[in-house]
């Protein structure tokens, strides 16, 4: 038939051109997807700090860090080494003021920053060296300088980054986070800067690449079903009465690249085709934000004097860890953080205290409405609000949360903190359809997830691996294939 010789034509040929991007994808999907996303974090590389203020200690007001520093913003009280200190914003750089003595404290300096790296690192090992960054070295935001870069003796070349301003740890890096990252460059095919799944480059492959995989499709139909008839058996040895011949390795390529076909084809074809969704969405739509604007949440500006004394509040509430100020509906707040996590969606303990009367906050419907209306850009009104412990749209969240649903076309729905009432995200149906390619792209599948163990909103699933293993195989097989073809002269026109 005419429609397989073309198929036949078609597969080898487009494969001689797209072949080795294929291999790439297989292997850098396998390395994404085996090596666990959280040890990619370096998540393992820190121990949880929980050091509590001691209302003691705090001499110097609020009051008169706002005589000295009018214009200081993002004010907080925490610990720091054993000293209890404010930390806030003063322009663009951060700033630390004992509490105690009100005196300004310098920049942390090298010994400082090895004192607080040693003190978070999970492991006992030495350090073997501290550099001082002020300039992007390409693993951290410009964002977070100058830091200090602490390295250690470890497997893995483990270092830790600590905030010169802060003293806070702003980021932590290994050699297998350098690796993802460069694989991840592979993967979507951006050589430039920007990691960008919107270039052309990897529109062009993958659009090759579906036109490859249906005409492989056909190939395999026609191996299996018009021409075969049956199941395909194993090669059967040539050689057997003759143990020195050299053993024909291609007959068992072909096999298992076939049943390796049928196995991974429809698979293949869903990461090929949400991949070309990736490509061509609207990042600005699938974000979800259509709707969403700014709400000034912590650089409100008080009248400070008026604020009911932190000392009061620490002897009203054991345990804290931090204190915030921060405005929630132009109102002044103290946040109390009493348990943090290493990132914000992880578990944490929270309470919103009224700075002006050091009431504790009711965050009920009525507020995070509110607090949903300020983020919300448009004319619809709330529709309704309900509060969560986890939802299956933000899966990473483990905190509780409001939802605020709005009747707007896009079915935006946004989400409010139900701890400090901040506003988490928007969704709306742009982003769910988002969401449902990355689901499909990942394997995603809750019903999978509960019955293998994996995490939900994870591309670290036992599905995901199992297909990717097969599909690396199955891209060798082809590869080797087409090999042996190139070798032999077998490419016809």
């Amino acid at each position: 038939m005419a429609i397989i010789r073309t198929s036949r034509k078609l597969h080898k040929w487009l494969m001689l051109f797209i072949g080795t991007q294929m291999l790439i994808w297989a292997a850098t999907g396998t390395y994404m997807v085996v090596m666990d996303i959280d040890y990619i974090h370096g998540d393992s590389l820190v121990i949880k700090q929980h050091t509590a203020i001691s209302s003691s200690q705090v001499q110097f007001s609020l009051a008169d860090l706002q005589r000295q520093f009018p214009k200081a913003e993002r004010i907080s009280l925490k610990m720091l080494q054993g000293q209890l200190v404010y930390q806030f914003r003063a322009g663009k750089s951060w700033r630390l003021i004992d509490a105690n003595r009100g005196t300004l404290l310098a920049a942390i300096n090298k010994q400082q920053a090895q004192v607080i790296a040693k003190r978070l690192y999970s492991d006992q090992s030495e350090i073997t060296n501290t550099l001082l960054l002020t300039e992007p070295n390409g693993e951290i935001s410009p964002r977070i300088l100058p830091a200090w870069q602490i390295n250690f003796a470890d497997f893995g070349s483990p270092r830790l980054y600590i905030s010169a301003q802060t003293g806070e740890l702003v980021t932590k890096r290994h050699s297998f986070w350098v690796m993802f990252d460069w694989l991840f460059r592979f993967h979507i095919m951006d050589y430039g800067e920007e990691e960008d799944a919107g270039n052309r480059l990897l529109l062009f492959i993958a659009l090759t690449s579906l036109l490859a995989c249906i005409t492989g499709v056909i190939l395999t139909y026609v191996s299996f079903i018009k021409v075969r008839g049956k199941s395909i058996k194993p090669p059967k040895s040539r050689n057997s009465h003759n143990k020195k011949k050299k053993i024909r390795i291609m007959p068992w390529i072909r096999f298992f690249h076939r049943w390796l076909s049928i196995l991974v084809f429809t698979q293949l074809l869903i990461w090929i085709s949400t991949g070309l969704y990736f490509n061509l969405m609207d990042h600005q739509k699938a974000s979800g934000d259509q709707h969403r604007q700014r709400v000034d949440e912590n650089t409100k500006q008080f009248a400070h004097d008026e604020f009911f004394p932190l000392r009061k509040v620490l002897q009203q509430f054991a345990s804290i860890e931090k204190i915030s100020v921060i405005s929630r509906l132009d109102n002044p707040y103290y946040l109390l953080t009493f348990k943090h996590g290493l990132y914000s969606h992880f578990p944490r303990l929270q309470k919103l205290i009224d700075a002006k009367t050091g009431q504790l906050e009711n965050i009920d419907s009525g507020f995070v409405q509110s607090m949903a209306q300020l983020s919300y850009k448009g004319n619809a009104i709330v529709k309704s609000a309900q509060i969560y412990s986890q939802t299956e749209e933000l899966p990473k969240q483990q905190n509780p949360l409001w939802r605020i649903n709005f009747n707007d076309k896009l079915s935006t729905s946004v989400y409010v903190d139900a701890q400090n009432a901040s506003v988490i995200g928007h969704v709306d149906d742009d982003k769910r359809l988002a969401d449902f390619m990355f689901k499909l792209h990942f394997m995603d599948y809750k019903i999978l997830s509960d019955m293998t163990g994996g995490k939900v909103g994870s591309f670290n699933n036992a599905q995901i691996i199992f297909f990717a293993l097969l599909t690396l195989l199955f891209s060798l097989t082809g590869v080797y294939w087409l090999l042996h073809l190139v070798k032999h002269k077998q490419f016809r026109y």
